[in-house]
């Protein structure tokens, strides 16, 4: 591998497959934001990148591609709201996909139900963190008048991961279309955690999730759906 590169250097990158980038090293002006002439100037994970300008197309997209729009668009709704937990806690960082990225190619692909023009959310099949670990065993959800009780047993010693793993929970109000997550400092070993909600969540049904983070690293288990519950 050449390790003296010369200036203008361009490397080629396929960003979730909706378009190809060129990042840079040096140059006379070096990095850039915003449009200069047919291209346009940004960062993405630290690294300088250049993308051909968009063009505008009078043509109606096609029955495929207007489909793939809607997809995108419901998940890119649903997840943007939790990106920085999903940049924190799904996949692995050194992927040349930035981890969001990676949730939006997994979703888009397992967890969308329904034929268009009645596309929805498959649940089940959301994951909010990924990693090594399996996911909690024998965790459970009830909400009561103090909010949402999450309980679990402390696997540990079974799943790879350690009893001073912080719980990581999330919960989902379609009705709202608002999520609330908590890391915790709730360790494994406490068992259980009772989540505060807004007082207008009340009446409402909400997704839950829970997972377990490492108090000293960017790493998660695979977060666990415990299905929904109904607010007081």
């Amino acid at each position: 591998m050449c390790k003296d590169r010369p200036a203008g250097y361009l490397r080629t990158l396929n960003i979730l497959n909706f378009k190809t980038m060129a990042t840079f090293e040096g140059g006379i002006l070096g990095g850039f934001k915003g449009k200069v002439g047919a291209v346009v100037g940004s960062t993405w994970r630290g690294l300088n990148v250049m993308r051909s300008k968009p063009k505008k197309s009078g043509k109606a997209p096609s029955e495929d591609q207007a489909i793939q729009q809607e997809r995108f668009k419901l998940m890119s709704g649903f997840l943007s709201p939790i990106s920085s937990i999903l940049d924190s806690y799904y996949g692995n960082s050194a992927s040349e996909k930035s981890r969001f990225n990676l949730a939006m190619s997994y979703h888009l692909k397992e967890a969308i139900a329904g034929i268009s023009p009645n596309l929805e959310i498959d649940f089940e099949r959301v994951d909010l963190t990924k990693g090594k670990g399996l996911k909690t065993k024998n965790a459970t959800v009830l909400a009561n008048a103090s909010g949402i009780k999450f309980s679990w047993l402390n696997n540990a010693a079974v799943n790879s991961s350690d009893a001073d793993d912080l719980a990581l929970v999330m919960v989902f109000n379609p009705d709202k279309n608002e999520f609330i997550t908590e890391k915790t400092a709730v360790t494994r070993a406490d068992l259980t955690y009772t989540l505060d909600v807004p007082e207008e969540f009340a009446g409402d049904e909400v997704h839950c999730w829970i997972s377990f983070v490492n108090p000293k690293g960017k790493s998660a288990n695979n977060s666990t759906y415990l299905n929904t519950v109904t607010l007081p």
